[in-house]
């Protein structure tokens, strides 16, 4: 399978928690997901320091580079945020796929928060 119908079906199966995911389909999704982050983070860098340089300058363009700016940070933020279901369900389909149980799931989504909860009951 490809990069671009892997992250068709990335998005085709957006609430299926149930099946099989394939190594190539998750690492095709994780590859362009970095990529679409790189993109977009060199694109709204390179705005930011624009709009600085413009406003630095009394420039006029500096509302345009601001702009941009705003525009790829809130477009990052949405995408993140859309893509949390489809990468939990993708995650979910994957350890089905490994020959686990869909309940070690549970231990995926639930590992960071308990492992951040006891490192902190150490840190007083």
């Amino acid at each position: 399978m490809d990069m671009l119908s892997a992250y068709k079906d990335y998005w085709k199966k957006y609430f299926s928690f149930s099946g099989r995911s394939t190594r190539s389909d998750f690492w095709w999704v994780v590859l362009a997901n970095i990529l679409i982050g790189i993109v977009a983070t060199a694109i709204g860098g390179s705005s930011i320091f624009s709009a600085l340089d413009s406003a630095l300058n009394d420039s006029s363009q500096s509302q345009a580079a601001t702009g941009l700016a705003g525009f790829v940070i809130v477009f990052v933020v949405l995408y993140q945020l859309l893509t949390i279901i489809p990468n939990l369900s993708l995650q979910s389909r994957r350890i089905i796929d490994t020959g686990l149980s869909g309940w070690w799931f549970i231990l995926v989504v639930l590992a960071y928060p308990l492992a951040r909860g006891f490192a902190s009951s150490f840190t007083k």
